[in-house]
């Protein structure tokens, strides 16, 4: 709720009705901080309009009755609000408040008694001054304009109505400051950062299991049936030997990380013999060794090929994935997969089931790894904990974990830093701190902290509300 604080300069006191109905609505009810994304429009000492975060505002202004003369037979009543900017209409209401001369507050009160209705919330005297102070919630349009903080009055005699002139105090503009992740300072990072699933770091090696699916993050070249040369132009094999040759001429001259182990695992198709299948899955996978090591320099690099067979673990994963309403049969083949230990027996099992219609769709499913080789490469590279803890503060940022993120950013000694420590100090209010940051991130060559200095003094141009 809001808080009403009495200015005690003033020797001011609530005329009656104490202090019971002075919270806000259930739309100005108090949150909790959130991202601070927009600069305050101050109108003077005491007026603060500004963006606490994508969903709440922090509002701090005088209230009183206004320019006018309240004489003991009249009322004011004042309906401070927020409002978009070219717009006469409060869009977003907050509580509404009294100002009641000596007769007036007597004659309303007799009058409520009289009639039984509740006893007056909000009822102060003609010259009272209060200080509202709270956090409102938002709603998404507040985003997509100028908003200003004014207030509406109405002037009650004891038989007119007159409308006074509006208060505009402070307006505010959403302003959300640009980051993107740091890169870190060596290149094998650098490309699993960009989203290069082929590298792994080489202390997540592990030795590969033949009867288990090939993992996440591998490139597939293809053969021909029977085939174990390398055919670029074979099938899709062009865009995967290009992406294994990319990585490894990007990361060749780096001197902060390298590639220390490629993993080539072979597979063939079911159909047939099991010795022969087993023959070729071992030649596939030593053509695409002796490819890669022909066109790159692999030197020091352990060249590790697998002879993954028949690939039933590939196989199995295929169908354990696949619904039994896409692939009728399914759950028996998984059945005759896991309980016949002789490959050539299970291929036989799985071929006459249904008259091997279902094995005949399963086999089309699994074209691709079924008849080819997959790579995957592993690195060893100079930590850059740096990049790493920054680029940590920006995600405690996006979940809203503002302080955490100026705790992690402050002690940290690296000049990358600032644009993101900038944007942490403007999401907790210091802004004087966050601009700091903006431009020394700036004279860094930092473009998105241009960018964050040129929002934040274009939206601090125009602070004070003449009405």
């Amino acid at each position: 709720m809001a808080f009403f604080t009495r200015i005690r300069a003033l020797k001011a006191s609530p005329s009656g009705g104490g202090w019971r109905g002075l919270g806000l609505s259930p739309w100005g009810r108090l949150v909790g901080a959130f991202l601070l994304c927009a600069f305050p429009a101050l109108a003077d000492d005491t007026t603060l309009l500004e963006w606490q975060g994508r969903d709440s505002l922090h509002v701090r202004f005088q209230l009183t009755a206004g320019r006018v003369d309240l004489k003991p037979d009249y009322r004011v009543v004042a309906m401070p609000g927020i409002v978009s900017a070219g717009s006469d209409t409060l869009a977003w209401p907050l509580d509404t408040v009294e100002f009641a001369g000596r007769r007036n507050k007597k004659y309303n009160d007799r009058a409520a008694v009289l009639e039984g209705l509740p006893r007056r919330a909000a009822v102060y005297a003609a010259h009272d001054t209060l200080v509202v102070d709270t956090l409102l919630r938002v709603e998404p349009w507040m985003r997509d304009t100028t908003i200003r903080l004014c207030i509406s009055r109405v002037l009650d005699g004891c038989c007119n109505l007159d409308t006074l002139d509006d208060e505009c105090l402070a307006q505010a503009r959403y302003v959300l400051p640009v980051t993107v992740p740091v890169l870190p300072n060596n290149v094998a990072e650098q490309l699993v950062q960009e989203g290069e699933d082929l590298l792994e770091p080489i202390t997540d090696y592990r030795p590969f299991d033949p009867d288990m699916p090939y993992p996440a993050g591998v490139a597939y070249v293809r053969f021909g049936q029977d085939k174990w040369d390398i055919d670029a132009g074979f099938s899709d094999n062009a865009k995967a030997l290009e992406r294994v040759g990319k990585i490894l001429e990007r990361m060749q001259p780096d001197s902060a990380s390298r590639i220390v182990r490629i993993v080539i695992a072979g597979t063939a198709s079911p159909d047939g013999p099991l010795p022969r299948n087993i023959r070729l899955a071992g030649r596939r996978a030593d053509a695409l060794k002796d490819y890669i090591c022909q066109r790159f320099d692999t030197t020091g690099v352990v060249m590790e090929t697998v002879n993954a067979g028949e690939g039933w673990g590939n196989l199995r994963a295929l169908l354990l994935n696949t619904p039994e309403d896409e692939l009728a049969g399914r759950n028996e083949m998984l059945r005759m997969i896991d309980e016949t230990a002789d490959a050539d027996r299970r291929e036989h099992l799985l071929r006459t089931f249904r008259g091997g219609r279902p094995f005949s769709r399963l086999l089309d499913m699994f074209d691709v790894q079924r008849t080819a080789s997959a790579v995957r490469l592993y690195y060893e590279a100079v930590p850059d904990t740096a990049a790493r803890m920054i680029n940590d503060a920006l995600r405690f940022i996006q979940y809203g974990s503002y302080q955490a993120a100026v705790d992690l950013l402050e002690p940290l000694d690296d000049d990358r830093r600032y644009n993101a420590l900038g944007t942490a100090y403007y999401m907790v209010g210091r802004r004087d701190e966050a601009m700091q940051c903006f431009e020394r991130a700036a004279a860094l060559g930092d473009e998105n902290a241009r960018e964050n200095v040129r929002q934040l003094t274009e939206s601090n141009k125009e602070l004070k509300i003449e009405n």
